[in-house]
């Protein structure tokens, strides 16, 4: 797909999260700043053999980066 769609479908819809497309494209969201630093902290975790709970995660990108 041309990357000219991505950027009409990410400017056509807004999310909750603001979540990246293809390289620079971008959908407009609430939420979306801080994100990379979290999933960046998220890496740094031990998550294996470990139960989360997904709770009111919207989209939950948290939860599938767990």
């Amino acid at each position: 797909m041309p990357i000219d769609n991505f950027r009409e479908i990410a400017n056509k819809f807004w999310c909750y999260h603001s979540t990246e497309l293809v390289d620079g494209v971008v959908t407009l969201g609430h939420y979306g700043g801080n994100l990379v630093s979290v999933i960046q902290l998220l890496d740094c975790l031990i998550v294996k053999g470990q139960t989360f709970v997904n709770m009111g995660t919207v989209y939950g990108k948290i939860a599938f980066k767990l």
